[in-house]
């Protein structure tokens, strides 16, 4: 029986590749690399580009609650939580490559914005490009956009025009990683596309698996894509008790700092919006081992709610 298992895993492996080579591919040969250009138009192209895509998302909701699709509405416009061009603790310097997609069948413009550690970025001007065909990997993506520092990057598909509009027909994706050289090799963490929208609606979101001790620290992350600053209650939950904190985050900005000094051991972290209104928002945490230089981050996750009473209406 076990000649026989071994011969079939053997069969498929031989199999396999022949029927992939009979299949038609879905994207097309490389155009070559990603070039960036400033993003034409009038100055205030975020907050109009962002009330567009509002737009879209309201009337996708119209007659359902709003909260029963948070995930599912409006996929055109992604959010990478955490990008950085910048020296780190412990001699570190770290990076970020961006991995682009285009899963529609015509080439796609986007417009992606730069929005800054602890600025107003409101006023941001963007950069453009088109990706076509097959998935494309950008190196430091920032150094790409001409930027240093740590922030996020906001990434809308807009139509090809002098005026760039919200591209509603549109598909794509994204994924980074953030990365540092360590002493046999590189040591990264993955930060992938997440949906703008997707805490929009929650007044809590928590953030498990991290770690803080005399060998660990840990950095809190909130990106605020609302108008106006937003402050959010920090409670880390660790194994013995819980410390609460104040992040305050400007305008379609992010901020991410250091968690209170403590050997906790084991911990999770809460994320509570103070403002009374529902707005965009996405919370995380990010452990760094101080030895090794290993790195791992998680998303504020929404917590469960079956009867909605903790919601925002």
């Amino acid at each position: 029986m076990r000649q026989f298992a071994i011969s079939l895993v053997t069969l498929f492996l031989v199999v396999s590749p022949v029927q992939a080579s009979e299949r038609t591919t879905r994207f097309g040969p490389p155009s070559g690399p990603i070039r960036f250009e400033p993003l034409s138009g009038q100055p205030g192209q975020l907050g109009r580009l962002i009330n567009q895509v509002r737009a879209h998302q309201q009337a996708a909701r119209k007659g359902v609650e709003g909260s029963a699709i948070v995930a599912e509405a409006s996929g055109q416009t992604i959010l990478i939580a955490a990008a950085a061009n910048t020296p780190g603790a412990f001699d570190s310097f770290f990076t970020s490559d961006l991995t682009f997609v285009n899963l529609g069948d015509e080439p796609q413009d986007i417009a992606i914005f730069y929005l800054a550690r602890g600025v107003d970025s409101r006023n941001a001007t963007g950069a453009r490009t088109t990706i076509d065909g097959p998935p494309v990997t950008v190196q430091n993506i920032l150094a790409q956009l001409g930027v240093s520092g740590v922030g996020s990057l906001l990434i809308v598909p807009i139509s090809n025009g002098s005026q760039p509009e919200f591209d509603p027909d549109s598909s794509i994706d994204a994924y980074s990683r953030l990365l540092t050289p360590g002493d046999e090799g590189e040591l990264s963490q993955s930060f992938p596309a997440v949906y703008p929208d997707f805490l929009e609606f929650e007044i809590d979101a928590l953030a498990l698996g991290h770690r803080q001790d005399a060998n660990f620290r840990v950095n809190a992350g909130v990106v605020n894509l609302e108008e106006t600053a937003q402050s959010f209650l920090v409670t880390i939950f660790h194994e013995t008790n819980f410390v609460e904190f104040v992040i305050d985050v400007p305008p379609f900005s992010m901020n991410q700092v250091p968690i209170p000094a403590g050997n906790f051991g084991a911990l999770s972290i809460l994320f509570e919006p103070q403002s009374a209104q529902a707005f965009e928002w996405i919370g995380y945490a990010a452990s760094n081992d101080n030895r090794s230089g290993d790195s791992w981050s998680s998303f504020a996750a929404r917590i469960a709610d079956p009867d909605d009473f903790a919601k925002r209406p």
